[in-house]
């Protein structure tokens, strides 16, 4: 199943990314570097728009010829004319890079409240044993926040599994039928009254999304013990 194929790419391209990404801007903003404030703002507000919203902006933003990105590529020397969402290869990246930029910040929240909680302490007791800042991430912060990001990594994954208002509003499900996900191959087919086919995909998607919610309960049961 092409749609499939095309979730399992989209979710390869964001989950990692969104967790990658939601630790480096929680450590930033934990750090109290300069900015930090507005910078919590300015990453946590895309998340409260609606997907409408985003997919029309974004739709905006990577057009070919006068999109704001390949615009920007070109003013620093970079190549202009990438065809985000207009080329097999590409489409997915692209709607990929909007949905980062929308969800990256709810990721953040998670890992900073996750930051917050780990007793200064240890970090403190750390350095006077002489931990460098990198030694102090690598063997006390990233070990406790190991559950937080289990849960940052599901929540992502569940998310990009049922993508669905991206494709239909920047892209329509193309170009030939590249960025057609499970969920918008699920309406079209059940909009073409298939409801056998579109039964089945609904399944298919609910026994995914089960067998990843039983691997976190697996994953929290042994942070628990």
């Amino acid at each position: 199943m092409d749609s499939l194929k095309n979730t399992f790419y989209y979710v390869i391209i964001v989950v990692p990314a969104q967790v990658v990404l939601g630790l480096v801007f929680a450590l930033y903003i934990n750090k109290r570097l300069f900015g930090h404030e507005i910078s919590r703002m300015a990453f946590f507000a895309p998340f409260v728009l609606s997907v409408s919203v985003v997919g029309i902006v974004w739709g905006w933003i990577l057009e070919t010829r006068y999109g704001l990105l390949n615009l920007s590529l070109g003013a620093i020397g970079l190549p202009s004319n990438t065809p985000w969402l207009s080329n097999i290869n590409w489409v997915m990246i692209g709607i990929g890079l909007s949905s980062l930029w929308w969800h990256v910040g709810i990721s953040m929240v998670l890992i900073l409240s996750g930051l917050q909680n780990i007793p200064v302490e240890l970090r403190e007791a750390a350095v006077i044993d002489g931990a460098n800042p990198w030694q102090v991430l690598r063997h006390v912060t990233l070990p406790l926040l190991r559950p937080v990001a289990v849960l940052v990594f599901i929540l992502a994954l569940i998310d990009a599994m049922k993508v669905f208002g991206q494709p239909w509003f920047m892209t329509n499900g193309g170009p030939a039928g590249a960025s057609t996900t499970v969920v918008y191959d699920l309406y079209l087919n059940f909009q073409s009254t298939k409801m056998g086919y579109a039964s089945a995909i609904g399944f298919l998607l609910l026994v995914i999304i089960l067998i990843i919610a039983l691997i976190r309960q697996i994953a929290l049961k042994e942070d628990l013990t």
